[in-house]
């Protein structure tokens, strides 16, 4: 699992005691499986944002249970990845806490990478660190092989990166010029290594 926090460093917020507010942006998917990578480069498009407090960005691949410290005792948590909920390809499903839950059992049938995150907040719950804000952005995939995403993928990556920083900047994570303005990453078809862009303005769908 990687983890990045911005011009924070992650482990101090997590071993100093101190209740510091906190965020985590995790990230679901196989990179090598087309749509299924998604989680990871809404991570790379968020990485060089201007926290206001401490954003942790944790690409967590297939095995989200690495991770269950730094969901324990987070203020907000999002879990953007793909699953197949039905619908055009690229449709956003923003789903609550109490919705996953609701679903849990047969997404877990149909997904091992699902099992396995239930199994990471379980153990957060059991330890008393469950946040109270949970929301999963699922995203419907078109391609599930080969590298890369789908046309209808990268666009939303970016209304999800653009829902994703609104709801940052009303829990007081993102100062408001951040908004409008940040690094773009370009996602081709067949590129497993995204690269930056020049700055540039960003339009919410």
């Amino acid at each position: 699992m990687r983890v990045t926090g911005g011009r924070v460093k992650g482990p101090m917020f997590i071993e100093d005691g101190l209740g510091t507010k906190r965020c985590l942006i995790l990230g679901l998917g196989d990179v090598l499986r087309g749509d299924e990578g998604l989680g990871c480069y809404v991570l790379e498009a968020l990485a060089g944002e201007p926290w206001s407090a401490p954003v942790f960005l944790a690409y967590a691949g297939n095995d989200a249970r690495p991770a269950a410290g730094l969901i324990h005792g987070a203020q907000l948590v999002m879990v953007v990845g793909t699953f197949d909920l039905g619908g055009a390809a690229g449709r956003i499903h923003p789903w609550t806490f109490a919705r996953f839950r609701s679903h849990l059992k047969w997404m877990a049938d149909e997904c091992p990478r699902v099992r396995l995150l239930a199994s990471t907040l379980a153990r957060a719950e059991m330890a008393g660190g469950i946040p109270e804000d949970i929301c999963f952005p699922w995203i419907q995939p078109r391609l599930i092989e080969g590298y890369g995403l789908s046309r209808e993928a990268r666009r939303a990556m970016w209304k999800t990166v653009g829902r994703i920083k609104r709801r940052l900047f009303e829990t007081g994570f993102l100062p408001q010029e951040a908004l409008s303005v940040f690094p773009l990453l370009r996602v081709e078809p067949g590129d497993c290594h995204p690269s930056w862009s020049r700055r540039g303005e960003y339009e919410s769908g």
